[in-house]
């Protein structure tokens, strides 16, 4: 009788043990993933207005340097050969 009940509880008892042992790890990787996702969006919220500013600022360098080659005329590369030239003479003596 008793080789009778003794298979069952085992197995019961595996079985709890299994959903015990599964549960804690569910709760321990939904912990650390809530942990993660916190700590993302900290930094996104810290960081998004400075990565914003810098493509901003990159942004407007960029049109501004294609808007000086869009109106360069002849004058302004006699002048930056002007500007070499007198750079070369303060470096030599």
């Amino acid at each position: 009788m008793a080789n009778g009940i003794i298979g069952p509880v085992i197995a019961a008892a595996a079985g709890l043990l299994g959903v015990a042992v599964g549960g804690y790890f569910t709760a321990y990787n939904q912990k650390r993933e809530r942990q993660q996702r916190r700590v993302t969006e900290q930094l996104a919220e810290f960081y998004g207005p400075m990565l914003m500013s810098a493509l901003v600022r990159i942004t407007c360098l960029r049109a501004m340097r294609s808007s000086r080659s869009l109106r360069a005329g002849p004058w302004d590369f006699s002048f930056a050969r002007t500007r070499i030239l007198t750079s070369r003479r303060t470096l030599t003596g």
